[in-house]
Parts: C-alpha cells; structure tokens; sequence
C-alpha cells in the first residue's frame, strides 16, 4: 500500500499514517494511555493481524470502566471464486478495497484488522456509543454487501456473513479470546443461513459455544487417552458370509457411547479429524489382524477417511506407514472416501491413490449417488468398490425412480469392473429386490449391526465352526 495515505488503526488505538508509521495521530478513544507499542500488521493491507486483535480486545476489556466492548467477525462469501476466476492478484486487490472502504467509514475508535484469507474484524471499544451492536453491524454488513470494481474492468458483488459478540452477552471473566471465539461461532451460525446473514451471540449461543471448546478438550484428550473404541459392521455376500467389515468410531464420553454423527463436527471445528482418521485407521487394522479366518478368505477391514484423504500432502506415505506397523496384509485394507473427494483430483493426488493400489490396498466409492462426482473421474480413478446409498435402497421396492437409479449404478459399476455394495438394507424384501438386480455384497442391520471386536471376533468364530 506505498504511494497511498491510507492510515491503519493499530491494536493500541492509534493512527498510524500509511506513508509514515513512525508518525502516530491520536484517533479516537484509545483502550489505554500508556505509550503505544508496536503491533502485529497484515502484510497485504497493512491492518492489524489476528493477534494484534486479539490483544486489543483484552486490553478493552481489562480497562477500569470499560465500555461495551463488541467484536465484529466478518467472511466475505464465495470470495474462492474470484480467486480462481481472476485470480490471486485480482482477489488481494478486492481484499484491500473492501477493508479500506471498512477502515474509512466505521465509527470513530473502531479497529478494522485483518485475521486471514477473506476474514476481517471489526472491533469496537463502546458499543453504546455508536448505536448498539445492532446499529453497527447493520453499518458493517451494508459496506461489505456492495460492489466492487476491479483492474481488469469487472464489477464483483460481494455479500458477507457477519457474527458479532458483545461484553455484555458475555460471562464475566471473558477473555479477547473468548469474545472473538463468541463472535466467530456466531458467523457460523450466520453462514448457515445463507450468504449474506449476520448472528448475534447471545446467551444461548454463548453457552453452547463454551460446551463446543469444553467439548472439544475432551475429545482431545480421548484421542491421546484411548477414550475411543471402534465398533464393525458386517458386509456379506448373498449367502450371509461376512466379506468385510467397516470400522465405526464410537467416543464413550460421560457414560455414553456416541456416534460418529455426535461428535465430528466437534472434531472438524477442532481441525482434529485428520488425527481422528489416523487413530481409526491404525486401530482397526490393528484389531483385523487378530480376526479368526473363517475358511473363505480373511475378511477385510474398511475404513472411512474425512480427512487423511488423497489430495493429503503425504497421504501415501502416513497410510503405508500405518499398514506397515500394523503387519497387515494390504489386501485386506479398503479406504472408503465419499464422493466429493473425487471431483477433479489432481493428477498427483491420483498418482497417491495409484501408489497404494500397487500394493494392493483398495478403495471404494461411499455414499454414491448423492454427491456431483463425474463420470470421468468415476472411470478413470482406482476404485474398486461402489457403496449404493441407503437413499436408494430403503425404497428400492416402492419407488422406481430408486429402483432405476440403483440399477444404473449397478450397471455402470459391472461395466467398470467395480463391485457394488447396497448400505442400509434392513428387510427382507430390499435384500431379495438388490439381489435380483445383481448387487454382489450387503451391509445393514438385516445382516448385523455395528459388534463390538469380541462379537465381531465370535461371528467369525462361529463361520468356522469354532476354529480360531
């Protein structure tokens, strides 16, 4: 930003000349009076950093007689697509634009700052004096829902989703790291509606965002306490033999087994699902090691990754590792990914998913049929199996647009060399109609449930005949 004059609010509430940064103006209300120190800057708009901001925030906070202190966390929406349109250059010039268009025309005293990508900040030392929360985000949201014109000569529209936290919707005892934290739930809750929302954290949402980091604590130290377990559930053939059996993570928390779906989002919020998929891998192929034969083959271990996925940096490499530890055959290992992560994989990430196929490890297509996969990717990646959602096997028997479009999948799998395999069968009647249309291999609670590794191990047990 050389060769501007615009000025940049640092964490310390003074205005530091664009052109100049030794020089300081008083701007404002500053949140103390001791001589201003140097501050954490964003390189691209010369704004306040994350930390810097969240320096201010406890300042503001510790400070004797304190106003409301408010934080405003703002996203620009689907602003990736200018970045891959116009490219990188293009989305920094939009970036810069917008914050300072925010820079000049927030109240007086309010900080913009910078955390990241397209996310800003709007910090506030009083809300009461410039209108209330309400008032402010309102102001905010109109600034950054505009147009903005660019070098190559294209108006973008731009809406932005904002989540704003207040002191006084607070506990006491709130930290800067705390209110950003409130604010910054709010904005998820914003952008589930839709773009362009804005969310106020109150009290409830307050409360269930301290549950979420409590939560999230936990669930850290399960993952380096062996607080989880893994449940299979068994995939058969037509005849009721067991081919597979999927690794379902359980989290016994407070007396309670939970299911996957109570706590990934948790997970996912806490960037802990990659660690998640490296204990579930290691786990299970761990335990399959141990499982009786039961004369047809050693049945083979699947395992859903959500985030040690191919496109990984060292995907490879972490899942040879792990197979190597566990001295499990590679034959016995299936990696189920779920549609959407094979939309145009790069060609190194392909060449990854090739690498482990060459020692025999296999992976299988999950949930098919409810994602946007294409079709050449589904003919050219080194799929073995297909996973027919339960969405089109619960009423394979009534409704025929299902029934079609489990046949087509069937039918487009055979044609590729891949087997199918129908989630979600729980009757008699969908077993005999995905039978008759050629599916090879079944999984749902007609045939079993998620056992734990004993019942699993004792299933076995029993196809032959007792014989460990």
């Amino acid at each position: 930003m050389s060769g501007t004059s615009a000025h940049v609010t640092t964490a310390t509430g003074v205005l530091l000349d664009g052109n100049d940064s030794s020089t300081p103006y008083e701007t404002g209300r500053g949140p103390r009076s001791s001589p201003a120190r140097a501050s954490g800057r964003d390189q691209l708009t010369g704004l306040p950093d994350g930390t810097a901001a969240r320096d201010l925030l406890t300042e503001l906070l510790e400070e004797a007689g304190s106003g409301i202190v408010a934080v405003l966390c703002c996203d620009l929406n689907r602003f990736s697509r200018v970045n891959h349109a116009l490219g990188h250059e293009a989305g920094d010039e939009l970036i810069v634009t917008l914050t300072r268009r925010l820079q000049s025309s927030v109240p007086a005293g309010c900080t913009v700052a910078r955390l990241s990508g397209d996310k800003c900040l709007v910090v506030c030392p009083d809300v009461a004096t410039v209108g209330g929360v309400e008032a402010l985000t309102a102001q905010v949201s109109h600034l950054l829902n505009s147009t903005v014109h660019v070098q190559c000569g294209l108006e973008v529209r731009f809406t932005a989703s904002i989540g704003a936290a207040a002191s006084d919707s607070a506990p006491p005892g709130t930290s800067g790291d705390d209110l950003l934290r409130f604010a910054d739930a709010a904005l998820f809750e914003a952008k589930r509606g839709g773009p362009g929302q804005v969310r106020l954290a109150d009290a409830s949402l307050v409360h269930d965002a301290n549950t979420h980091l409590h939560r999230e604590a936990q669930l850290r130290k399960a993952l380096g306490n062996d607080g989880l377990s893994l449940r299979y559930q068994p995939i058969v053939d037509g005849s009721g033999t067991v081919q597979f059996a999927e690794a379902l993570v359980r989290w016994n928390h407070l007396g309670r087994e939970l299911p996957p779906g109570e706590f990934l989002p948790t997970a996912e919020e806490g960037n802990l699902l990659h660690d998640l998929d490296r204990w579930v891998l290691r786990t299970a192929l761990r335990e399959a090691v141990t499982w009786p034969d039961h004369g047809r083959g050693p049945v083979s271990v699947t395992v859903n990754l959500a985030a040690l996925r191919p496109d990984h940096p060292h995907f490879a490499d972490e899942v040879t590792e792990i197979i190597d530890d566990s001295g499990i055959q590679p034959e016995r290992v299936v990696l189920e990914l779920v549609e959407t992560t094979h939309t145009d994989l790069a060609p190194h990430t392909q060449a990854a998913m090739r690498a482990l196929t060459e020692r025999g490890v296999r992976f299988a297509l999950d949930d098919f049929g409810v994602g946007y996969s294409s079709l050449i990717g589904f003919t050219t990646l080194p799929i073995s199996l297909v996973k027919i959602d339960r969405t089109f096997v619960c009423e394979i028997g009534t409704d025929p647009s299902k029934r079609a479009v489990a046949r087509a999948i069937l039918d487009m799998s055979r044609s590729t060399g891949r087997r199918c395999i129908a989630e979600g069968v729980e009757t008699s009647e969908q077993f005999r109609e995905l039978r008759y249309l050629g599916v090879e291999a079944y999984q749902g609670w007609l045939f079993a449930p998620a056992l734990t590794p004993p019942d699993l191990r004792a299933l076995l047990l029993r196809s032959t005949g007792g014989r460990p």
